[in-house]
């Protein structure tokens, strides 16, 4: 199994992309994407010219879209999440194993007020979904005149593709004083030496 973090982004916050590659992602196969707006670096897909906060539902969709026709292999799993999320990679890569390759895992929500019976995982929290089903199914760009949520039209990205979702409450959307070694993610984390803490607790 292989894990291929994909990490929300704009080439406003080069300074959480480096401090990424300086924490978490360190710890990682090196084998990432940062899915923005104007490229900065390498790993980098550009998806739009749109910086603005109202550009996470074209940025998603276009990684889909990439992620489709490139030739990782089935065994992969990529980890959808924010550039202010910090992923536990050594938990993460240890049950990788054990998981279904046709569900996506995540926390479950349903906030979207336009269409209140539509769960999806939140994209702060992160989730995992393996790049067979992505492979096989249908990338809509139409879904952006319903959405300029990332995680909304990931949700309705499954619900047309009839992918089932499976709610794992370590995918967490916040971040707390007291860190858990069980987590899977922490939300929020916006400055290095916070973030430089929570791996270091990660990886103990």
């Amino acid at each position: 199994m292989k894990l291929l973090p994909a990490i929300l982004t704009t080439h406003k916050y080069k300074d959480r992309q480096e401090s990424i590659l300086k924490t978490w992602l360190s710890y990682t196969n090196w084998l990432y994407l940062f899915y923005t707006d104007k490229s900065t670096g390498i790993n980098q897909l550009e998806c739009t010219d749109n910086d603005s906060y109202y550009s996470g539902a074209i940025k998603l969709l276009s990684c889909l879209n990439y992620l489709k026709d490139s030739e990782f292999h089935n065994s992969t799993w990529i980890l959808f999440c924010d550039d202010d999320t910090v992923p536990n990679i050594k938990l993460i890569n240890s049950i990788l194993p054990s998981l279904d390759t046709n569900i996506v895992y995540g926390k479950a929500i349903n906030c979207f007020t336009d269409m209140p019976d539509l769960v999806y995982p939140s994209g702060g929290a992160g989730f995992l979904v393996n790049i067979k089903k992505i492979k096989t199914s249908k990338v809509d760009f139409n879904i952006l005149y319903k959405t300029f949520y990332s995680d909304v039209a990931f949700g309705l990205w499954m619900t047309q593709n009839n992918i089932k979702l499976i709610n794992d409450d370590r995918f967490n959307m916040d971040c707390p004083e007291l860190i858990s070694k069980e987590a899977l993610t922490y939300h929020y984390v916006k400055d290095h030496q916070t973030r430089e803490k929570i791996t270091k607790i990660f990886q103990e």
